[in-house]
C-alpha cells in the first residue's frame, strides 16, 4: 500500500539526536510491502542528525527532488554520497539506446546497471554538503553516473574528501554553474585524471560549458584545478574565479596552457573573467596568474569600450 503526501514539497529536520529513520513502518508485516510517493517534494534539508542513517526503512521511494542540503548527518553520507542519493530517490537508470527507466528504488537497479551500457543519472540540481566528516567520495562504481541536471555544488569542510567527481562519474556537467569547494583538507582533485568511461562520454566531453563560478578554499593538498583538462575552452563562460589557502596548488591545467611567458600568449585562456582572486597560495604559476590577470584586464576594458 502506498503512502501519498501531494503537498508535501519540502522537508526540513534539524538537531533531531536520536532519529535514525524518516519514514518507518509500523509492523514486521508492513516490511517491504509499501511504498512512499511525495510527488511534489522538491527540496530536502537534513543538519546535525548524528544517528541518521536511512530515509526509508524498507519502503520504496517516489521523489522528484532538485535542491538537497546535507549537514552533518555522518551516518547517513558514510563513505560515499551515492548511497544517499538512492535513498532519496534521485537516481534513474538509462541504458544505452536512452530509454530511461524512473526507479523509486535504486537500489534494487544497481546490479542491473552494471551490465554494458547502462549508466545512472542523477535528477539533483542543487547539493550541498557541509560538514561530512567519513566523507571519502562522491560516487562509487563499478556503475557509472551522470549528473545532468547539476546546476550548483557546494562542498564544505569534508575534511577526507579525495576526488570531487572520481573515474565513475561521467565528465560533462552541462548544467553546472556554481562550484564551491571549502576546507576540504585531503582533496587531491576536483575531477579524477583517471579515463574509465562509455564511448559516448569519453575524454572529450569533459566540459563545463555554463560554469559561471569558481571557488575553492583551503584545499591544502590540491595541485591542479582540473589536471587533465586539455584546455581552457572548456570553460566558456567562467567569470568568477576565487582560490585562496592553497598552499600547493601550481595552476589549472597542468599543461601548454601553463608554461608559456610571452605578452599574450594565453589570451582567451578564459574569455569571460571578470573577477580574479589568487590569495596565499605561494606554488601558484606566476607565469599563469600573470596571463589570467591580463584576461581579466583585457575583458574589463572591453566592457568599459562597450559602455562609451
Amino acid at each position: 500500500m502506498a503512502t501519498i503526501l501531494p503537498q508535501l514539497n519540502s522537508l526540513l529536520i534539524t538537531e533531531a539526536d536520536q532519529l535514525e529513520v524518516i519514514f518507518g513502518h509500523s509492523s514486521e508485516d508492513d516490511t517491504n510491502n509499501g511504498e512512499i510517493v511525495l510527488s511534489s517534494l522538491g527540496k530536502v534539508d537534513l543538519t546535525n542528525l548524528p544517528n541518521f542513517m536511512t530515509v526509508c526503512q524498507g519502503l520504496q521511494i517516489q521523489a522528484q527532488l532538485s535542491d538537497i542540503w546535507i549537514h552533518n548527518c555522518p551516518k547517513f553520507v558514510d563513505s560515499s554520497l551515492g548511497r544517499a542519493l538512492q535513498q532519496l530517490g534521485t537516481i534513474s537508470v538509462s541504458t544505452e539506446d536512452s530509454n530511461v527507466q524512473i526507479s523509486s528504488n535504486v537500489e534494487e537497479q544497481l546490479p542491473a546497471s552494471e551490465e554494458k551500457g547502462m549508466i545512472l543519472i542523477s535528477r539533483a540540481e542543487y547539493l550541498h554538503i557541509w560538514d561530512s566528516i567519513s566523507l571519502i567520495s562522491v560516487w562509487e562504481g563499478p556503475t557509472f553516473i551522470i549528473f545532468q541536471n547539476l546546476k550548483e555544488l557546494y562542498v564544505n569542510d569534508c575534511s577526507r574528501l579525495k576526488c570531487i567527481f572520481p573515474s565513475a562519474v561521467i565528465r560533462s556537467l552541462p548544467c553546472l554553474s556554481h562550484l564551491d569547494i571549502d576546507y576540504c583538507e585531503e582533496l587531491e582533485e576536483i575531477m579524477s585524471s583517471e579515463h574509465h568511461f562509455p564511448n559516448a562520454y569519453s575524454s572529450h566531453s569533459f566540459c563545463f560549458p555554463q560554469l559561471e563560478t569558481l571557488s575553492v578554499f583551503g584545499c591544502r593538498k590540491l595541485k591542479w584545478l582540473f589536471p587533465s583538462l586539455p584546455s581552457a575552452q572548456h570553460l566558456p563562460q567562467l567569470k568568477y574565479l576565487r582560490i585562496s589557502w592553497c598552499s600547493e596548488l601550481k595552476g589549472l591545467f597542468n599543461g601548454e596552457l601553463e608554461v608559456h611567458d610571452e605578452e599574450g600568449s594565453n589570451n582567451n585562456m578564459l574569455p569571460m573573467l571578470r573577477d580574479l582572486q589568487v590569495d596565499d597560495c605561494p606554488n601558484f604559476s606566476k607565469t599563469t596568474l600573470a596571463a589570467l590577470q591580463r584576461q581579466q584586464q583585457q575583458n574589463e576594458a572591453k566592457d568599459g569600450d562597450d559602455d562609451d
